[in-house]
């Protein structure tokens, strides 16, 4: 895991003094072990290392193939790595044992081919000495990052925004990406678009070969999601233990290392199984860190110290966060910095506490279960594809103890009943719902925005690749991969191992949900990796952070924000919600516009950023 930069030029003799524009000390945090540069013609390649596998020399970046023809800087892991030497290059003599070396070799073997047979997360530049050409590529997910910007001397490539900071007095905002955040709370979910004008992200699953002549990156897709997957099969013993087998490969798989590793441990079900697992099938020393609020309401303490007691109590190192202790002073500001654009809520803040204790604890690898709610329907949003698809089957039991058993509102069931009965009605409803949360969002602000059709609520497949690729995980991603890398620690996530989506695609929708209980197929496969307590679970938590408390805590540095920044038909409306949340409880859609709006203002100080009228 590590940060990586590069400069594409077409003129080899700019290339020394453009490369002065990427500094290297900027993402000096994602690699704190090593930082090595390299000029290749028109290609310059620099690269901050995180020491995971092969932690000597022979892994150092940027890496040349034996042969002299590519050079690599790479970011990620790639778990099958070895695998891939036995069944491709079984008698090749390699340096050393890292997954780097592994995917320059076989890249001069199979080229792009390499792709399909990878398992890891990804982002990666491979320059050609031979035809003067570069081969990008990104993980199936997005897991790790790459942004690249288009000037007139070259294009620029790296693994965080403050690399281009260089380039531009200033940033100009993304007014569509303003206004999805402001109004819904999504991010991260416009493809090849980024908070900023001037910033593009490689697109996830995707390749691309650039010469230097070129002025636009075109890419390929070397993995997608069907619109119509085959879902044929139903949930019986096989699936269920096929299921159970995959989750323990891919848990397994992404404890190859080097290093010592860890987990993050909230006690809800992903993050148990992902313990569960650890505690029957490996034998190594495990660190396990989980951030509470003792007696609170919220406290899940209770579910960790059930799982730590699959342990033997000598094999685990158990780091708490007390996240009653937050100091709220700057606490935004210091996130935002280190995501470098708004983020959802600060949740976010108390992820990063748990980074920093893996950090102090020297765990330069921690597991944890982000994307298991996306591949096996936990949020609400999902349930409607799920009855949807069981009245269609006519499958009325099913779907009557699912009525009983989830807490749905009778606004959530009227909701579902329109949608299923007029499809066409329901999307008059969600763009009308969308305009009216947009209302007290400035022109200014919105000015030029695109928009942006969601999902239909009882299309499960149209849901499945919105939750994956749209409005959930690619945030998600985001902050657990910024997080991670500025304490110099290598998030991993287990259940995104494309052979588990490939899986569930074969498996009908009306089998993803059992008797109101979500995530029903995770659940039962995995079963004897869960505490009881935690298998019968049906609340969902997370990080919890108290929003109001601290609105409340910045109310003086949020009002002079707000009464000197914010455009007149956004001012009265803002500080009067802010007057609110002082005063009493105030429903969360109030809070949530009152921290993201000033998200946005704290950005445009802290990143350097304007709008478009501006």
């Amino acid at each position: 895991m590590c940060g990586i930069a590069g400069i594409l030029v077409n003129q080899a003799n700019e290339l020394n003094s453009l490369s002065r524009n990427l500094d290297l000390s900027l993402i000096e945090h994602r690699g704190p072990d090593r930082q090595s540069e390299a000029s290749l013609g028109k290609m310059w390649l620099g690269h901050t290392r995180l020491s995971i596998l092969d932690l000597s020399e022979a892994g150092d970046q940027p890496m040349t193939s034996k042969s002299g023809r590519f050079s690599i800087a790479f970011n990620g892991e790639i778990y099958n790595h070895l695998e891939l030497r036995s069944l491709f290059l079984p008698n090749f003599k390699f340096r050393g044992h890292s997954d780097t070396e592994t995917i320059l070799e076989l890249f001069e073997l199979i080229g792009e081919k390499m792709l399909s047979e990878m398992v890891g997360m990804w982002a990666m530049l491979i320059w050609d000495h031979e035809l003067q050409r570069l081969f990008i590529s990104r993980d199936r997910f997005g897991q790790k990052p790459l942004y690249y910007q288009v000037l007139g001397e070259g294009i620029y490539f790296g693994s965080e925004i403050k690399l281009f900071a260089k380039f531009q007095e200033s940033f100009t905002f993304n007014t569509t990406a303003v206004t999805e955040y402001l109004s819904s709370g999504n991010y991260g979910h416009l493809e090849e678009e980024s908070f900023y004008q001037e910033i593009s992200q490689f697109p996830v699953a995707s390749y691309a070969f650039i010469t230097p002549e070129q002025e636009k990156i075109e890419a390929t897709k070397y993995w997608d999601i069907p619109n119509s997957p085959r879902r044929d099969k139903k949930f019986g013993e096989s699936e269920k233990r096929e299921l159970k087998s995959l989750v323990i490969q891919a848990v397994l798989s992404q404890t190859l290392s080097d290093v010592p590793i860890g987990i993050t441990l909230s006690g809800g079900v992903d993050s148990s199984i992902i313990a569960g697992i650890l505690a029957k099938h490996t034998q190594g020393h495990i660190h396990i860190f989980t951030a509470q609020i003792p007696g609170d309401l919220k406290d899940e303490s209770k579910y960790v110290e059930d799982v730590l007691k699959l342990f033997d109590p000598s094999r685990i190192t158990v780091h708490y966060v007390d996240l009653s202790k937050i100091s709220y002073d700057n606490l935004l500001e210091e996130s935002l910095l280190i995501q470098e654009e708004p983020f959802g809520d600060p949740s976010i803040s108390a992820h990063s506490l748990l980074m920093k204790a893996a950090k102090k604890a020297g765990v330069k690898v921690i597991l944890g279960g982000q994307g298991a709610d996306e591949l096996f329907a936990g949020y609400d949003h999902a349930i409607g594809g799920i009855l949807a698809a069981q009245l269609k089957r006519v499958q009325l039991k099913r779907f009557l103890n699912n009525l009983r058993n989830l807490s749905w509102t009778q606004k959530d069931w009227i909701k579902f009943c329109l949608a299923f009965l007029f499809p066409s009605l329901e999307q008059k409803m969600k763009k009308s719902s969308r305009i009216q949360r947009e209302e007290f969002i400035s022109n200014k602000w919105k000015e030029g925005k695109k928009i942006i059709s969601p999902a239909s609520q009882v299309n499960f497949n149209e849901l499945f690749k919105e939750s994956l690729f749209k409005i959930h995980l690619p945030h998600l991603l985001h902050y657990d991969d910024r997080n991670a890398m500025n304490e110099g620690v290598e998030g991993r996530t287990p259940f995104l191992d494309h052979r588990l989506i490939d899986f569930l695609l074969s498996i009908k929708p009306e089998e993803f949900l059992k008797n109101g209980e979500r995530k029903f197929l995770l659940r039962d496969a995995c079963q004897e990796y869960l505490p009881e307590s935690i298998r019968r679970r049906k609340d969902k938590i997370g990080f919890h952070t108290p929003l109001q408390k601290i609105l409340i805590h910045d109310f003086y540095k949020i009002s002079e924000k707000f009464k000197n920044e914010l455009p007149s038909d956004m001012k009265s409306k803002l500080l009067k919600d802010l007057e609110e949340i002082k005063q009493s409880q105030v429903p969360v859609e109030k809070l949530l516009r009152v921290y993201r709006t000033y998200s946005i203002l704290m950005t445009k100080k802290l990143i350097g950023v304007k709008f478009p009228s501006e």
